[in-house]
């Protein structure tokens, strides 16, 4: 039997498969969490009171410690933790084989918080892989090698991966890409400023001002912008879209069919999409951990390609933790060196300055009155300027000095 587990922002999945083959049964709750409730936490809570903790579920988002309860923080990957135990539970134990899917887009020090979050509650025999290969394992390919594009379209954001599959193997390629210009709540926020400018008037804006056409219109648009940020994930693998042989479609914001007909035409790539988008990483994890030759319990990291980078001292410390201790956290962003100018080239500033000087007139000097003075056009003997600023450099052998 194996369990696969699909944390999101909005909706957690769970399902569990008997063998490779089985049907597996798919179960869910909400992505939510009240502490106040007493000794056992209630998990899946309707979003109502001020209590309840949400929007946990990304670690480059949420805040950290999410919060302190009897002197403990509690920071993200606990209440991802808590929401696994309780999906494993509720799966009637099934935590043996188990595989959570996390976004490839973390880092090595996020993959290792939520390893021992995991381990702290118990979980130390769930494994860990990236939702890319976990949605790829969903796919039946027969193909000996093929290039599969994956289109995580979420609740908050838009997750982007080029996974190779090679004699049943996956990997990714490139670097996984996240955007939080698209998915659900952003076409949400464009809406609302949609309805705004209809009605200004109307407090709050109302869905029954746009009709139900004009409204698949706008999120076929929405679709359509985030065609760039497609291109910029397969550019980023050295590949071309036309090396790209498939294109997988998931997340809960892909459900409308419209979606996979958009990304068809603007792709030119066959999509993919299973009868519910929002349940395939899931079912993916479910299939990796039915699989009997698989015996590794590790957690999966994935390497990121390496980048011209270099360390940034951040002076917010990732927990109450590491501000009593006075730890430092480093992150790495990209160096962008300046551009080296030619030695034979002066900057502008330098031009202009000698410039300037040459041509302010020496007091006690007479020019004839034959030739009236040209400030546009000042002769400069040569051997009276340094050698690189001599522009533009004469050929060798040339260069005499003016008598």
């Amino acid at each position: 039997m194996g369990l696969g587990l699909s944390i999101g922002s909005v909706n957690s999945v769970a399902a569990v498969t008997a063998d490779e083959s089985g049907t597996p049964a798919v179960a869910g709750l909400r992505t939510t969490m009240n502490l106040s409730t007493g000794a056992e936490p209630d998990v899946g809570c309707i979003p109502r009171s001020p209590d309840v903790i949400a929007d946990f579920a990304d670690l480059i988002t949420s805040p950290d410690p999410v919060a302190i309860v009897d002197g403990r923080v509690i920071t993200g990957a606990d209440l991802v933790a808590v929401v696994a135990n309780r999906l494993a539970l509720e799966a009637d134990g099934a935590a043996a084989d188990a595989v959570l899917a996390y976004p490839a887009i973390y880092l090595a020090d996020q993959v290792a918080a939520l390893r021992q979050a995991l381990d702290r509650v118990g979980l130390s025999a769930m494994r860990l892989v990236p939702e890319p290969l976990a949605a790829v394992a969903w796919l039946d390919t027969t193909a000996e090698s093929e290039l599969v594009l994956v289109y995580d379209l979420g609740a908050s954001s838009l997750d982007l991966a080029v996974v190779r599959i090679e004699s049943g193997t996956a990997r990714l390629l490139g670097r996984p890409l996240r955007s939080y210009d698209f998915g659900g709540r952003p076409f949400d926020a464009s809406l609302a400023r949609h309805l705004h400018d209809l009605a200004p008037a109307a407090t709050p804006p109302r869905a029954g001002v746009v009709p139900g056409t004009e409204l698949a219109d706008l999120y076929a648009r929405h679709v359509q912008e985030s065609v760039t940020s497609v291109l910029d994930c397969v550019r980023a693998a050295n590949l071309a879209m036309s090396d790209i042989d498939r294109v997988l479609l998931i997340g809960g914001a892909a459900q409308p069919t419209r979606v996979a007909r958009v990304l068809a035409d603007e792709l030119g790539r066959p999509v993919v999409r299973g009868p519910e988008p929002a349940q395939t990483i899931a079912l993916g994890a479910a299939v990796l951990a039915a699989c009997k030759g698989n015996q590794d319990k590790s957690p999966v990291a994935v390497p990121l390609p390496r980048r011209k980078t270099g360390l940034l001292l951040s002076m917010s410390p990732t927990s109450v933790r590491y501000r009593r201790r006075r730890l430092i956290r480093w992150q790495r962003i990209r160096v962008i060196r300046p551009i080296r100018r030619q030695r034979h080239q002066p900057s502008r500033a330098i031009r202009t300055r000698l410039r300037s000087k040459v041509r302010q007139p020496r007091l006690g000097r007479r020019r004839p009155a034959s030739r009236p003075p040209n400030p546009h056009r000042v002769r400069i003997p040569v051997h009276r300027l340094p050698i690189w600023t001599r522009w533009p450099p004469a050929p060798l052998g040339c260069c005499r000095p003016a008598r």
